[in-house]
């Protein structure tokens, strides 16, 4: 039965990816290969993709290739010209907008050092290309410092939370906040077309402070967490701003400027 599930395995991947790297897959997928595996795309432009055999790595490839969880979020767009990656993790949520939209260009935010280290691997074509700009930071409700609150989930990549920096804090911990006015002006977009959010909570505080700058935007996907939804008022804030709610999965929130089509 191990043997034949290792070749549904393959079976299963070969759409998504190369014959190579279906078998890079189900090793990687029974704690095999090395501590980066490389992944080649079958669609998305061939892309190579690195993902780390411990961790989350590989779910978040399953949901995002696979799964195809921000698919209703791309063909709600007519077009995307600007996009905001907001945890953006090793950058396999960039890599799938990237090639739905050719003429896209992105500025991915990710907080956590060691999966900052793969997104700058994975996005390396497209920021030499000039398409993709990658930044080392949280999002949070202003600037300044924060630092990481895995609640003991170190391993598991794709839940890296932040919270306020304590008196004491050592500089190798601290991480550089950035509140949203200053994404905004760091991006340079004048419109924003997408913003995708997954931040683990802290959209509790982008929404709760400065919320200006969705005039400039026109689409955003959030990964709501632990009830955040709820608590920062999402449906009211976005119809106040001349959103509409047009999706709702488990997974993600759409909230859309109806005027763009």
């Amino acid at each position: 039965m191990k043997g034949k599930a290792f070749f549904r395995d393959i079976y299963r991947a070969l759409p998504v990816m190369s014959l190579l790297s279906a078998v890079r897959w189900a090793l990687l997928n029974r704690g095999y290969g090395g501590q980066l595996v490389a992944i080649r795309l079958r669609n998305y432009g061939h892309q190579r993709v690195f993902l780390r055999k411990n961790g989350s790595d590989r779910y978040t490839f399953t949901e995002i290739f696979e799964q195809q969880v921000y698919a209703e979020v791309a063909n709600r767009l007519q077009t995307c010209s600007t996009m905001l990656d907001l945890g953006a993790n090793i950058g396999l949520a960039s890599l799938y907008f990237l090639a739905r939209f050719p003429e896209l260009k992105i500025v991915a935010i990710e907080a956590n050092p060691a999966t900052f280290a793969v997104l700058e691997q994975n996005l390396k074509e497209y920021v030499a290309s000039g398409r993709a700009r990658i930044v080392q930071g949280a999002v949070w409700e202003r600037d300044g410092f924060v630092v990481g609150d895995d609640h003991g989930k170190s391993r598991h990549y794709s839940a890296f939370a932040v919270k306020e920096l304590e008196a004491g804090t050592g500089p190798q911990a601290r991480i550089y906040a950035y509140s949203m006015a200053s994404i905004m002006q760091l991006s340079g977009f004048e419109i924003c077309d997408l913003v995708k959010m997954d931040i683990e909570g802290a959209e509790v505080q982008c929404f709760d402070s400065e919320t200006d700058w969705l005039r400039r935007t026109n689409c955003v996907a959030v990964e709501f967490h632990r009830g955040s939804r709820e608590a920062t008022r999402f449906d009211s804030l976005v119809k106040q701003y001349g959103m509409t709610i047009v999706g709702v999965s488990p997974h993600t929130v759409i909230a859309r400027r109806m005027n763009q089509d």
